[in-house]
């Protein structure tokens, strides 16, 4: 983005004010995300799938506008909307802009508990939401996680196949609203607490067992098996499951994740310990579900 239209972003979404600095927030892989200031404040400006300036960057902009605007509704932490541009006018393609949330991603490890219990809380609030309530009505409804872990099962585990190829999905747990991406990563800290759940672009409808075995996941990879567990703990007696398909959802979100890690850019030593930990939850799943 230059200058220039930024400056345009401003006289459009902040009238009489003048531009003081852009630039790019790097970080996500769906969206090119630019956060403006301007003498007074300033504001983040989301285009998703920048690459695709057609119909579908504007049902994604206009999904996620809604969406966001139905959580803070609902006292969601998350960056509260405030513009949508569909026109194509100023920038290519769809766009919406949101209010600037300062805050960082990282946990310092001797708050660690304190964090877990906070993320377990606010997921938990998540799926207590009614996903057929106005702004979260139109999310996608989630695909079966059978399907979607024997499409993305590594090599070498024919007894999973096997498995996974005679089980049927249930779906045993009440429909939530998902966020899809439910990790560390996503979530930013600002004097203690949680100021903003961030990226809703994998937003659906479905078993909260999906979130949960995304947190588990990624949990693990960063924090270890012990910190998964005690997330799931605090989760759980916030908002009891059946879990019986977890192992299900696992298989699914370690298999995709393997699948796609080459892809994100990690260093070496990073990618290695994710993989490893990744790995783990494939292969408890083919135990669960021998």
């Amino acid at each position: 983005m230059d200058r220039a239209t930024a400056e345009q972003l401003v006289a459009r979404f902040s009238p009489g004010h003048a531009l003081v600095d852009h630039h790019p927030l790097t970080g996500g892989v769906s969206a090119e995300v630019t956060h403006i200031r301007f003498d007074g404040g300033s504001f983040v400006v989301r285009r998703p799938y920048a690459a695709d300036p057609g119909e579908r960057a504007a049902r994604v902009a206009a999904l996620e506008h809604g969406l966001l605007a139905a959580l803070n509704t609902a006292g969601i932490p998350v960056a509260r909307p405030l513009g949508l541009d569909l026109s194509n006018a100023i920038l290519p393609s769809a766009y919406l802009v949101v209010a600037f949330v300062p805050g960082t991603t990282e946990v310092p490890a001797e708050r660690l508990d304190t964090a877990l219990d906070a993320m377990a809380a606010l997921l938990a609030s998540l799926h207590a939401l009614d996903p057929g309530a106005p702004g979260f009505a139109a999310l996608p409804a989630r695909e079966d996680p059978v399907a979607g872990a024997l499409t993305y099962l590594p090599p070498g585990y024919d007894g999973l196949e096997a498995a996974l190829r005679r089980r049927t999905y249930a779906g045993r747990n009440a429909p939530a609203v998902l966020h899809g991406d439910f990790w560390p990563g996503n979530l930013l800290w600002h004097d203690g607490r949680i100021a903003a759940l961030l990226d809703w672009e994998d937003a659906a409808v479905g078993d909260p067992l999906c979130d949960l075995a995304t947190s588990r996941v990624e949990l693990a990879s960063a924090y270890g098996f012990e910190a998964a567990d005690r997330f799931t703990a605090a989760y759980l007696a916030r908002h009891p499951l059946d879990v019986s398909d977890l192992p299900v959802w696992e298989a699914f979100v370690a298999g995709a994740a393997l699948r796609f890690m080459g892809d994100w850019g990690l260093p070496a030593e990073v990618e290695a310990r994710r993989r490893a930990a990744t790995t783990a939850f494939v292969e408890n799943a083919a135990r669960a579900l021998a």
